[in-house]
């Protein structure tokens, strides 16, 4: 028994996924699941090393307290770029997707010089209200921060008869938020006096986001996303 436990860690990810979804029918294993999944998710799309503990550490919550539920150990954090936004339904549900790209510096090698890596990461948006709104203030280019969950997305492949699953991350409300950081990257930010909390728009005295200018229209604006 023991020995068949300490073999989950190394368990190919297709076959621990399709346990994920023939574990619906059996709730008292989901948890136990589904902290398994998200280790290995997380470790085939990021580089952080703390999903093993973080899962053993839910498996337990859960099976030490069976009438409490699991706080989420899946949750996943990003800034990048927004590119490729389509929208359309997956079942029934209203979704909103787009590739986000982000872009990290190789650290790992002792080189002169900058070694830049882009990740390309599938977010999609769930809920009729909700893909609205994330259509509605996404435009392509925009830097963005998006906090959601890991998920698999089974395809099949009719070559071999075989499923293959893909990662993305799932936002849906209240569990994750996609927020605007800065609309058009082509022009750089204006500068921001901290002391007074204004916008410096390259004049001699620095203006607010609500002053006018001399020809009556507003001089700058500001934009607050939570």
């Amino acid at each position: 028994m023991i020995r068949r436990l300490s073999s989950v860690n190394t368990a190919p990810l297709m076959a621990t996924a399709v346990h994920l979804l023939t574990s619906v029918k059996q709730p008292q294993s989901f948890a136990g699941t589904r902290a398994a999944v998200s280790w290995i998710a997380t470790r085939g799309c990021s580089s952080t090393s703390s999903g093993s503990a973080s899962s053993t550490k839910g498996a337990g919550f859960s099976a030490g307290q069976p009438g409490r539920r699991a706080p989420s150990i899946n949750c996943v954090t990003l800034v990048g770029v927004v590119h490729d936004i389509q929208t359309g339904y997956v079942f029934e549900d209203a979704v909103t997707q787009f590739t986000l790209t982000t872009t990290s510096l190789d650290t790992a090698k002792q080189a002169h010089e900058c070694v830049v890596e882009k990740d390309h990461h599938t977010v999609r948006c769930y809920g009729d209200v909700f893909s609205r709104e994330v259509r509605a203030k996404l435009s392509e280019g925009n830097v963005v921060c998006v906090n959601g969950r890991l998920r698999l997305n089974p395809q099949m492949e009719p070559s071999c008869n075989k499923y293959y699953y893909f990662p993305y991350i799932q936002v849906q409300p209240p569990h994750g938020q996609v927020s605007v950081v800065y609309g058009d990257r082509r022009s750089p930010p204006s500068a921001v006096d901290a002391a007074a909390g204004e916008l410096n728009n390259g004049s001699a005295t620095p203006t607010s986001g609500a002053a006018p200018d001399e020809s009556g229209g507003a001089s700058a604006t500001t934009q607050k996303t939570s």
